[in-house]
């Protein structure tokens, strides 16, 4: 972020491992059919941080921050970093064999102020579909994660964008305006399917990046 403000660069790519995109505010995020939440191997939300960044330390020139999640799991943990910029109430109940309680706690997180859910942009485009292969397609289906294995996903049910063709059509780079706006892709892999060769969706999305 530094580089690309000081003009240095015109963007910037982080082939980052750990991960980021399912650690949460709170850091592991749960859903209705992921109750026990999914880690992913995250461990700190390179994306928010990044995004959150920018828009504090380079307020005067960043006005506007969107942040575009391309993987097969949906980026519960981003969503939940951006869902936080506006003011809830997080309620958690506990129980035990001599007590039950409930407890309610504020989550507000604001970046810079209290504009910054006005100003976010936040898109995930990830697997969809049963939560196993057994079951017919118009059943219905979960988001990733909370879908089941990756490998349980038939190909023809998928019917997405190659990341390969959006990185390409460059279509990101007119998001907002260019002087004030800062754009942040957060690329994972698209669904594999039987006639991949093994580590070719690295190679072809690093190649299209570099195109």
């Amino acid at each position: 972020v530094d580089d690309v403000m000081s003009g240095n660069f015109q963007n910037g790519f982080c082939a980052i491992r750990p991960p980021g995109h399912h650690a949460g505010p709170r850091g592991v995020v749960t859903c209705p059919n992921d109750p026990a939440g999914s880690h992913g191997f995250c461990l700190l939300n390179n994306v928010a941080i990044g995004a959150a960044y920018a828009k504090n330390i380079y307020r005067k020139k960043i006005k506007k921050v969107a942040i575009v999640d391309f993987d097969v799991h949906h980026g519960n943990g981003t969503e939940a970093c951006v869902e936080a910029l506006l003011p809830n109430v997080i309620v958690t109940t506990f129980e035990s064999d001599f007590a039950n309680f409930t407890v309610k706690d504020m989550a507000y997180k604001p970046w810079l102020s209290e504009d910054d859910s006005k100003n976010v942009f936040f898109s995930s485009t990830h697997g969809y579909g049963p939560r196993d292969y057994r079951i017919p397609p118009n059943v219905g289906g979960w988001f990733y994660p909370a879908s089941g294995a990756t490998g349980n996903t038939v190909e023809d049910e998928t019917n997405d964008i190659p990341v390969e063709e959006f990185i390409m059509s460059q279509q990101w780079t007119r998001m907002g305006n260019a002087r004030s706006n800062c754009n942040i892709i957060n690329c994972g892999l698209p669904l594999p399917v039987p006639s991949d060769i093994p580590g070719m969706q690295r190679v072809n999305t690093r190649d299209a990046y570099r195109k």
